[in-house]
């Protein structure tokens, strides 16, 4: 099937204004998955790692470390890491994403072994692979990409679809539009009708709030 615009200029402002709601849906659906997508947890590509008393320790980038769950060993050594970057000193720095044993994570490591020293872990925060930013913008930008080209064959393309919309378009212009006059002229007849049977209403209100009251049904 050959793309292209089926029967331009004909239902021209349906087909424009159909094309336009459609964006603002699919706007909104964009908008709403942006705020979604920073709920979804992303593979860590690295730890940033934080000792408690550290500073005699020495480190070097490429460096493999041993972690341990506790300091005497109980369940020994759980996994191992590379260190990817020291330049944060010996209490701040960088692992590439450890290889532990079965059963066993990342977060469940108390100790890191260095130059046969054990440290306590002060923090082990995971670093997520890429910026959520770029998870974010991918999905909305996926989002409005898939959109454009729903729209764009519903609207233009598609055969069935569009000549609904310019047979609207042809039921439209045989509407007969009233005029200001018209207009305005009927707002005046509602809004004094409604102030009218408003006063009406409050008088027939007082009256029988007042009978009521004069043979004693109602007090005060």
């Amino acid at each position: 099937m050959a793309v292209g615009i089926y029967k331009p200029g004909q239902g021209y402002w349906v087909r424009v204004l159909t094309a336009v709601g459609a964006g603002a849906i699919v706007l909104a659906t964009a908008a709403w998955a942006w705020g979604q997508a920073v709920n979804i947890q992303l593979p860590p590509g690295s730890y940033r790692v934080e000792l408690v008393d550290a500073g005699s320790a020495s480190l070097d980038a490429g460096e493999t470390l041993a972690l341990r769950n506790q300091e005497a060993g109980d369940l020994g050594e759980i996994g191992s890491a590379v260190v990817r970057d020291a330049s944060g000193g010996s209490e701040r720095f960088v692992i590439d994403p450890p290889a532990m044993s079965t059963g066993t994570h990342a977060a469940d490591a108390s100790f890191v072994v260095v130059d046969g020293v054990p440290y306590r872990i002060a923090a082990m925060i995971p670093e997520p692979i890429f910026s959520p930013l770029y998870l974010q913008g991918g999905i909305v930008a996926a989002i409005m990409l898939v959109g454009m080209i729903v729209v764009f064959f519903f609207v233009g393309v598609k055969k069935n679809s569009a000549e609904f919309l310019i047979a609207t378009d042809g039921e439209m212009r045989k509407v007969n539009w009233s005029t200001f006059r018209e207009v305005r002229g009927s707002t005046v007849v509602v809004i004094t009708a409604c102030v009218l049977i408003s006063g009406l209403l409050f008088v027939v209100d007082y009256v029988f709030s007042a009978f009521f009251r004069a043979i004693g049904v109602l007090q005060g």
